[in-house]
């Protein structure tokens, strides 16, 4: 199943007009990588405000979802149904005792939609136990290179021990940037 991709534009269209970022993360960034041939809805992660967003997206059937779990700890998580999208501002995954942050990135695009960093999402993936994801965008990474930016934003992190070891690895390799 896809989604509708034309609603996709029209949100990432409506978030340039209002100068807001957002990137495609989720199955739509393994979709974009061509890691899968299936995507559930469309993940949008930003580091814009609340406000901002929800002034953007004023005239969209809009749902902010509430915290359900105790591992996910973004700001916020807005639905918009209609759409399948889901937009995740200020992305955070608990670690342990703490929290990490994972930052919107814009990694590349894709059919001109802004497609969020591939190491961040591998890194999301990892933290939630999606461990068949995230080793797919590990592998990607492998061949296509890392960028050492997100690298290092996200070794700021309180990350667990072997995740960290894995991105420390990872900063000998061939850079994308």
């Amino acid at each position: 199943m896809t989604p509708n991709f034309e609603q996709l534009q029209v949100i990432i269209s409506k978030f340039r007009e209002c100068r807001l970022k957002a990137a495609l993360g989720g199955s739509g960034l393994l979709y974009a990588l061509g890691l899968t041939e299936v995507v559930h809805d469309w993940d949008l992660t930003t580091n814009e405000p609340l406000h901002e967003v929800m002034r953007c997206l004023n005239g969209f059937h809009v749902i902010e979802k509430r915290r359900v779990s105790e591992t996910f700890r973004s700001e916020y998580i807005l639905a918009l149904p209609d759409e399948d999208i889901e937009i995740i501002g200020g992305y955070a995954i608990r670690c342990g005792r703490e929290i990490c942050h994972l930052p919107s990135i814009i990694g590349g695009a894709w059919r001109d939609v802004p497609m969020a960093s591939p190491e961040v999402w591998a890194v999301a993936y990892d933290l939630m136990g999606r461990l068949d994801k995230a080793e797919l965008l590990f592998g990607y990474l492998q061949r296509a290179g890392v960028s050492r930016y997100a690298l290092e934003l996200l070794l700021e992190e309180p990350l667990p021990s072997a995740l960290r070891a894995r991105l420390e690895a990872m900063t000998v390799m061939g850079s994308i940037e």
